[in-house]
């Protein structure tokens, strides 16, 4: 199908639509939605009009239901998609065909970029969305910024991006005042929502999660559509300091994720940090269905953290249940507390087990032996053969090799307490330590010096060693100790 536009000018399509929500957001209401979305091309000339090849008029209602059905309708997807881009190249000021039609604002804005489509052979690292942020800070490159977000992060959800935490601040200022108009129209599940977002402030890159079906979140003043209300509304009213990568038309219209990006922090911030939020955010995007609240917001960092727990608790019952032990052997699944465990607590369980192990014939781990013997003459009577003298040998336990989880979802003050909790151990028992840091990946052994140091020299020791970054993968670790023979003999 071939649609041809008459009497219309070239615009540019912004990714800002009019949703009233007062009422439910029906079909009805998402067609009028995209329609406010398109409007411009035919406001954009005198009797602007558009027809088929058999000459049927082509109504704003009728073509917004080819863009939603574009992304819906998978046996019409690739004719409807050439009808669309052709729609496009008719009536946009500029348009780099590439990408699905309904991903327009992408297209837009690569128009003027020329950047390549993210493939096999081309891939964005975080310097490219580095200097992209630095591009928007010094010339407000917003074409750039969006592309370069887009096809870095590569997820299909809206993203709004602040350029620094003074706009951030001011954006949450005007959530506030919006909602406070309206509080008596807002339920108090709704109230709780935003009082819960309100205290959501990213460093580089974070999300909230709206719904798992195109159906939640629909009603009448919901949160979900409030907040994509409010944001929007707030980009507009604040160019240069707010504004929004929109993936695509459907995406937009009904967001399953809304991310949020501090511009000026990822212009400042190593690449490895970049790298730990993105992979934090795609981890929690892997899943197909969040469990939501009907009183608080669920954040993609969250979500992606309490993934990996509920995964360590399937793999430790799997494996006990496994192995077909004796029914009291069952029962000893571990437990998660709700409270961590304190540093002493921690400390004493460690020197319990260490207790247990057997003796080695050499480590960085070992104690002194004070025997009484008839072997030795005693040293204040040594002419006295009855007198039994002290007999003084060293005894190896196997060296304490730690191995410290340092994945994104691991914070400063998760790791600082936890090195709090290895120094005080060591110095309980006065011995030197090998450690190795890992995430998806492990780093290199590195040999500690505990015995004669203060805390502080201790920490500084600690802090020296390098932090890998990513999701995290125990299973690195038995593969690194079992490669080894002298490392399955020394570790305990």
């Amino acid at each position: 199908m071939k649609i041809k536009f008459k009497n219309n000018n070239r615009v540019r399509l912004t990714p800002f639509y009019i949703d009233d929500v007062s009422k439910a957001l029906d079909n009805r209401q998402l067609i009028e939605n995209a329609v406010s979305i398109i409007d411009p091309i035919y406001r954009s000339g005198k009797n602007v009009t558009a027809a088929d090849e058999n000459g049927d008029q082509v109504t704003p209602d009728m073509l917004a239901g080819l863009i939603l059905a574009d992304a819906i309708e998978a046996r019409i997807k690739y004719e409807l998609n050439k009808t669309i881009n052709d729609i496009w190249e008719q009536t946009l000021q500029s348009y780099r065909n590439g990408l699905r039609a309904s991903q327009v604002f992408i297209s837009q804005a690569n128009a003027s970029v020329n950047a390549p489509i993210p493939s096999s052979t081309v891939i964005y690292v975080p310097s490219d969305i580095k200097n992209a942020c630095k591009e928007y800070l010094k010339n407000r490159d917003e074409d750039g910024l969006c592309v370069n977000a887009y096809f870095y992060i590569n997820e299909p959800h809206p993203i709004f991006y602040f350029r620094n935490e003074t706009a951030y601040d001011r954006y949450m200022d005007f959530i506030k005042n919006k909602v406070s108009s309206l509080s008596a129209k807002l339920d108090i599940n709704t109230i709780r929502k935003f009082a819960d977002f309100e205290k959501m402030k990213p460093k580089l890159i974070d999300g909230v999660i709206l719904r798992n079906t195109m159906e939640q979140g629909c009603d009448a003043y919901s949160f979900e559509r409030l907040v994509m209300k409010y944001s929007m509304m707030f980009a507009q009213q604040n160019p240069g300091e707010c504004g929004i990568v929109a993936p695509s038309v459907n995406n937009l219209l009904v967001p399953k994720c809304i991310l949020f990006m501090n511009v000026e922090n990822i212009a400042k911030a190593p690449s490895n940090k970049i790298v730990r939020d993105v992979s934090t955010i795609k981890s929690a995007l892997e899943q197909t269905y969040f469990q939501l609240s009907l009183n608080q917001i669920s954040k993609l960092s969250a979500a992606a953290l309490q993934s990996r727990i509920i995964g360590m608790k399937l793999k430790n019952h799997t494996a006990l249940l496994n192995k077909q032990k004796k029914d009291t052997e069952k029962r000893k699944i571990f437990q998660f507390s709700k409270i961590a465990m304190t540093k002493a607590d921690l400390s004493r369980q460690i020197v319990k087990i260490i207790n247990k192990e057997a003796n080695v014939s050499r480590s960085e781990n070992y104690s002194k032996v004070i025997k009484s013997t008839h072997m030795k003459p005693s040293r204040r009577n040594p002419d006295n053969y009855n007198l039994p003298g002290k007999s003084i040998s060293l005894q190896y336990k196997p060296d304490i090799h730690l191995y410290l989880d340092t994945s994104t979802s691991i914070s400063e003050e998760n790791y600082k307490n936890a090195i709090l909790t290895c120094i005080t151990m060591a110095k309980k028992l006065n011995v030197n330590l090998y450690f190795n840091s890992f995430s998806h990946v492990i780093s290199e052994s590195t040999r500690l010096k505990i015995k004669g140091r203060t805390i502080t020299e201790i920490y500084r020791q600690f802090q020296k060693v390098p932090k890998v970054t990513g999701g995290t993968n125990f299973e690195v670790v038995w593969q690194y100790i079992m490669k080894s023979a002298k490392r399955k003999k020394r570790s305990a």
